[in-house]
């Protein structure tokens, strides 16, 4: 445990020391690739690259590292030709833990990293994206499939829809806020009056009782939302409750750097869309409680975080990656640099 409170430039040091220990130094003559943690059960990860990447962009450190160009090759290596999807050659059924996910949902989960950290390198991916994920909306009444997924736990729930509707969306070039098709309409409208509740701007209207699946939920319903620049309803609302379940000693209700990750991913977003107008103290405050106690509780030895207070995460999306041991992890160490870039900036 730290000792002392730590500055923004010592973080980001310990951080780019836990990135150099995870960085693959093989010899399959290939840069830009990294594992889960300094020990880990595969040698190096498409996934743990791609958020490696989106790391070194958070701290302001990813024209320090080289290669940036063979990095961007590796990752644009990994996406295939037909699906357009991001796929990882070194996973496998035997690295499964459980049927809770699907592989629909762990490759476009990949798909979306690897985007993501191909943006982040000013690159694009070489073939067309998907056409369609988790839903077809060719041949489905959205309003039906909408209302047919299980809101319960809204921050599987939501990743799938926001994903269905960004494909539609991406295959059709309907990019703008106010590019909507009557199909994008029934969506959003059936999101926003059936789903989302105007009372605490959370995706609970269905029957998810937990705080912290309604805060990952709408984290992840927010992503077909802030890309295309269309404003959430009753943002306010939704930062309210965000707050209320921060506890005193700093994560957000029942902690793991997922649900604090997330919140504070949100409660960034929805002050942008406010002009920063609402509650701003007291979202920095959050910020701030939340990362003395990253430091304190999640932070390693080795200069990375954990995704859970004591130990690193040992599946990802269901795949296992590490043993439980006190080291960082590319999911703990991402989000923190989120927290505390958010928090500096």
């Amino acid at each position: 445990m730290a000792t002392q409170p730590k500055d923004y430039d010592t973080v980001t040091q310990d951080i780019v020391r836990w990135l150099d220990a995870t960085r693959y130094q093989g010899d399959q003559g290939e840069a830009g690739l990294w594992s889960y943690g300094v020990q880990s059960h595969k040698p190096w990860a498409v996934e743990a690259s791609a958020l490696a990447v989106l790391t070194l962009q958070n701290i302001r450190q990813l024209g320090s590292v080289g290669e940036l160009d063979a990095i961007t090759r590796t990752i644009q290596s990994r996406q295939e030709p037909d699906t357009g999807l991001f796929k990882d050659p070194l996973i496998g059924e035997a690295d499964k833990t459980s049927d809770r996910l699907s592989w629909e949902h762990i490759w476009h989960h990949h798909t979306g990293v690897c985007v993501q950290a191909l943006a982040a390198l000013e690159a694009k991916p070489l073939y067309p994206m998907p056409r369609q994920a988790f839903a077809d909306f060719e041949t489905i009444d959205v309003d039906e499939w909408t209302l047919g997924l299980d809101w319960t736990i809204p921050w599987t729930t939501g990743e799938h829809w926001a994903k269905a509707v960004n494909a539609y969306r991406m295959d059709r070039n309907l990019l703008e806020p106010d590019d909507l098709d009557t199909t994008l309409l029934k969506a959003f409208a059936t999101m926003e009056t059936r789903i989302l509740n105007p009372e605490n701007g959370m995706p609970d209207l269905r029957g998810c009782d937990l705080a912290y699946q309604r805060v990952t939920g709408l984290f992840k319903l927010m992503f077909a939302y802030v890309p295309f620049g269309r404003d959430l309803p009753n943002p306010e609302k939704a930062i309210d409750y965000i707050l209320s379940v921060q506890r005193e000693d700093g994560p957000f209700d029942i902690g793991g750097m997922g649900p604090n990750g997330d919140a504070i991913w949100a409660l960034k977003h929805l002050s942008d869309q406010l002009d920063d107008r609402y509650r701003m103290s007291d979202i920095i405050d959050a910020g701030r409680r939340l990362n003395r106690y990253l430091i304190e509780n999640h932070q390693k030895p080795d200069g990375g975080f954990s995704y859970n207070p004591d130990v690193c995460w040992e599946t990802h999306n269901t795949i296992k990656v590490a043993d439980l041991l006190p080291q960082g992890d590319p999911v703990g160490t991402l989000w923190a640099s989120w927290c505390f870039r958010c928090v500096h900036e």
